[in-house]
């Protein structure tokens, strides 16, 4: 087992962190939720950032889109029952009682549909509002070892998003462990580095 998975005996979990930027501005006017990148929105006054600035396009997501509600799966289920998530949407997702006051949950996000072209890899940007603890592993193996991220940061945003967890990911679908928590909702956005603009 590599050093960077984690152990987590009848619970998996994925640790998720998110990176803090100074200055990203969902409050600007030069932001539009269905044109180009730099395009202005009068309406919202979001900032489209392009997902080369990963932070920035998370940011404008949450300040453009209402979330999209999410109920996930309990730790126990097997990952090809767990809501799917993808990027270019922000995702508020409901965990599941633990019964010892903190919550957890699965999703399941399916890399190599989401913009990562098969046999490469890309890193992936999950972003949330705390300091959520993720873990990924693959799908189809419900006895691997979840892997925590390859880097985890802070970032700033006018819209609440304070954390950052980014995992290397092939072309393949992924359970994505969260919790445990003191939460019982986490706020999530992915971003593939690099794009497409839609993402």
């Amino acid at each position: 087992m590599s050093n960077r998975s984690l152990a987590f005996g009848a619970t998996p979990i994925i640790t998720a962190a998110l990176l803090f930027i100074g200055g990203v501005g969902c409050g600007s006017s030069d932001g539009d939720p269905t044109g180009d990148v730099g395009t202005e929105d009068m309406t919202s006054g979001c900032v489209k950032k392009p997902p080369t600035d990963p932070a920035g396009h998370a940011c404008w997501h949450v300040c453009e889109e209402t979330p999209i509600e999410v109920a996930a799966a309990t730790t126990s289920d097997d990952a090809s029952t767990a809501p799917e998530v993808s990027f270019g949407s922000t995702y508020r997702i409901s965990l599941n009682d633990n019964g010892d006051d903190t919550y957890s949950g699965v999703i399941r996000f399916d890399a190599g549909a989401n913009a990562i072209a098969d046999g490469s890899s890309k890193n992936i940007h999950f972003f949330t509002v705390r300091d959520v603890p993720f873990a990924i592993r693959p799908a189809s193996d419900s006895s691997a070892d979840p892997t925590g991220p390859d880097s985890t940061g802070s970032i700033t945003c006018d819209q609440g998003l304070s954390r950052e967890s980014v995992f290397e990911m092939q072309s393949d679908a992924y359970a994505v462990d969260i919790g445990p928590t003191d939460d019982q909702e986490a706020t999530l956005v992915i971003v593939p580095f690099g794009g497409p603009d839609n993402a």
